[in-house]
């Protein structure tokens, strides 16, 4: 991971000395720069004539972007996509937006991921933070047909990328949690190749967003939850910003093999089959098993637990008959 980490920085370091050569170059003239770096920083001459070069081949593929301009390129370069997009960042929710004019240009980057994937780009990668607060953002890319993970690692970074089609690059730059102020549309072959080379190493080793929010949601769930309040865990816990996908989270979680629902509660799997296991059960050993995992409970609630569990039992008999039984 640290090598990755790494890599992403040398690649930033390059860029940055690119461009403060050309500034350089474009302010004091070229034979200027050239006896500067010679004399001044002791750049031999074969490097100075390599690094102009590089900068005469860079400088015309690469624009400066100001915050308005970053997320019209990524919306543009996304729509206009053919082969694939790959992208890295903190991943801004609609509902984390206060302002219209950058809600505006959120909804237009998230229309172009629709619209790129509705033009048959199968490949859209979006590789976020391993952040409960910032699932909000990364469901709502995923509703637009993207693959989506996350990754510890993107939370640490103070730079965001965009990649496609092997050859334009966006990057944006500012600290973890802020947005980016600056960044630039950089459309080199070789960039693209080394970014998205990093980008696909930090993918294979990150975890898939459903399976992320099964682990979050789970963590407080000790043993069930009713069903009416798991709306607001999920809206508040994971910041989405409409109960609409609240509830397709809810949906997502509910029949996996770690929650069921039966009635109005939600219940860990865990729990069902322990109490399963005790062929005799009754309100009052259920409100014995919950206290002794030091949760209170009171005793109409375990009456309530009792008939679920019963039910649930019923409908596992049911599922486990024969089918020549059934006829």
């Amino acid at each position: 991971m640290e090598i990755l980490i790494k890599n992403f920085e040398i690649i930033l370091a390059v860029i940055d000395s690119l461009l403060l050569i050309f500034a350089i170059r474009e302010i004091i003239q070229y034979n200027k720069t050239h006896k500067l770096l010679v004399e001044n920083i002791n750049v031999t001459k074969k490097g100075v004539d390599t690094m102009i070069t590089s900068v005469d081949t860079i400088a015309s593929s690469i624009q400066l972007l100001e915050r308005d301009k970053i997320y019209f390129y990524l919306a543009d370069t996304a729509k206009n996509a053919k082969q694939y997009i790959h992208h890295l960042s903190i991943s801004q929710s609609s509902s984390e937006i206060s302002d219209d004019e950058e809600k505006r240009r959120v909804d237009e980057f998230l229309d172009a991921l629709d619209e790129a994937k509705k033009n048959g780009v199968a490949d859209i990668k979006i590789l976020g933070p391993d952040v409960s607060s910032k699932i909000g953002g990364l469901w709502e890319r995923k509703k637009k047909g993207c693959n989506v993970k996350v990754s510890p690692i993107v939370t640490s970074y103070d730079f965001r990328i965009q990649v496609v089609d092997g050859k334009k690059v966006i990057i944006g730059i500012a600290p973890p949690e802020t947005r980016s102020q600056r960044g630039f549309l950089i459309e080199s072959l070789k960039l693209a190749e080394i970014l998205d080379g990093n980008f696909m190493e930090l993918w294979v080793t990150s975890k898939d967003l459903e399976e992320n929010v099964k682990e979050v949601v789970l963590r407080h769930i000790k043993l069930y939850v009713h069903f009416s309040l798991l709306d607001e865990i999920i809206e508040s816990l994971l910041n989405v910003p409409t109960e609409e996908m609240a509830f397709e989270v809810i949906n997502m979680l509910i029949g996996t093999e770690d929650l069921e629902r039966i009635g109005e509660r939600v219940y860990r799997k865990s729990f069902l089959q322990e109490m399963m296991d005790n062929e005799y059960f009754t309100a009052d050993s259920i409100k014995q098993a919950i206290q002794k995992k030091n949760i209170p409970i009171g005793g109409y609630e375990s009456e309530r637990i009792a008939a679920d569990l019963e039910l649930f039992r019923k409908q596992q008999t049911s599922r486990n008959k024969p089918a020549s039984l059934e006829s």
